[in-house]
C-alpha cells in the first residue's frame, strides 16, 4: 500500500509495476485472461485487473503505466479493426488504475452504514451475474466451451486447455456459474463481517475494483461509439451482460490478490523494496 514516508515512484513500485505489467500481457499472450462466463459473449476478461491492483497497491503513477501497457498491448496485437484505433484500445485503459487508486483512498475512512450500503450493491452484482449466467447457458446443440479461447489471428497457432462440446459444455458452464455465485456469495458475507467489526480496507478494494472495471468498460464503450464504430443502441445491450461478470470476477480476484499482498507485506515487516 502507498503511505506517506515512500518516494513518489521507488524501487518498490517499479518491480511492482514491472510485474503486474508483465502478467497483463502474460493474460493477453496466453488467452489465459479470458475466462469462459455463461453470458452472451462465452467469457469475461481479467486482462484489466493487473491495473486495478496497481492502482491499489503501488500508486496512480504505477496503476496507469500499467494499465497503458495493457492498452498498448491491445493495440499492437490485436486483429479486431476498432482496436487498432489507440482511442478505443490505449486512452481508456490509462485511467482504470487511476481510478480504483482515488476510489479505494477516498473509500477507506467510510462509516458503518456507507459500508454496508456498498456491501449491498455488490450483492445486488452477484444476484444479477447469477440470473445472466442461467440464463445464457446454451443448449446442448451449440454448447462450447474452449479454454484458453483461440487467438482471433489465424496466423497464430492456439492450444487449449480445456475444449468441451455439447452436454459436457453445458454441465460445465452450470458448474462455473455456482462456483463464481457461491465465491461471490463468500465474498459478500466477510465484506459484510468486515463492516460489522468496522473493517473497511477490504470493502474500499472491492469497491475500487468495481471503479476501476467499470473505468474500463464506460470508457471504451464511449469510445467506440464516439469515434463511430458501433451506435450505441448495439454495443451497450451488447456489453452489459459481460460488464457484471467481468465485475464480479475483478472483485474476488483483487480482493484476493490484495489481502495475501497485504499479509506479506505485514510478514516482513513493511519492507521498502
Amino acid at each position: 500500500m502507498q503511505t506517506a514516508n515512500q518516494p513518489a515512484f521507488g524501487v518498490r513500485r517499479i518491480v511492482i509495476t514491472g510485474i503486474l505489467a508483465a502478467v497483463a500481457i502474460l493474460l493477453g499472450a496466453t488467452r489465459l485472461g479470458f475466462l469462459p462466463v455463461p453470458n452472451p459473449s462465452g467469457n469475461a476478461t481479467i486482462m484489466h485487473v493487473p491495473a486495478i491492483i496497481a492502482g491499489i497497491i503501488a500508486g496512480p503513477i504505477s496503476g496507469l503505466i500499467v494499465g497503458g501497457i495493457f492498452g498498448l498491448y491491445s493495440f499492437l496485437t490485436s486483429v479486431t479493426p476498432f482496436f487498432k484505433d489507440p482511442l478505443v484500445a490505449i486512452l481508456p485503459r490509462l485511467f482504470i488504475g487511476v481510478t480504483a487508486y482515488y476510489s479505494y483512498r477516498s473509500l477507506r475512512g467510510i462509516n458503518r452504514n456507507t459500508g454496508y450500503t456498498l456491501a449491498a450493491i455488490i450483492a445486488a452484482l452477484v444476484a444479477v451475474l447469477l440470473y445472466i449466467s442461467f440464463t445464457n447457458i446454451p443448449g446442448a446443440a451449440d454448447a462450447s466451451l474452449v479454454y484458453p479461447p483461440p487467438n482471433p489471428d489465424p496466423a497464430v497457432t492456439s492450444r487449449s486447455l480445456i475444449n468441451l462440446q455439447g452436454t459436457a459444455a453445458v454441465r460445465a458452464y452450470q458448474a462455473i456459474a455456482v462456483i463464481i455465485g457461491l465465491i461471490g456469495i463468500a465474498v459478500v458475507v466477510v465484506l459484510i463481517r468486515f463492516v460489522q467489526q468496522d473493517k473497511i480496507e477490504m470493502l474500499a478494494v472491492s469497491t475500487a475494483a468495481i471503479v476501476g472495471t467499470l473505468t474500463n468498460t464506460i470508457l471504451v464503450v464511449g469510445m467506440l461509439i464516439v469515434r463511430g464504430w458501433f451506435p450505441a443502441a448495439v454495443i451497450i445491450p451488447a456489453v452489459l451482460p459481460q460488464a457484471f461478470a467481468e465485475i464480479v470476477i475483478a472483485v474476488i480476484v483483487t480482493a484476493a490478490v490484495v489481502a495475501g499482498w497485504q499479509q506479506l507485506d505485514s510478514d516482513r515487516g513493511g519492507s521498502s523494496v
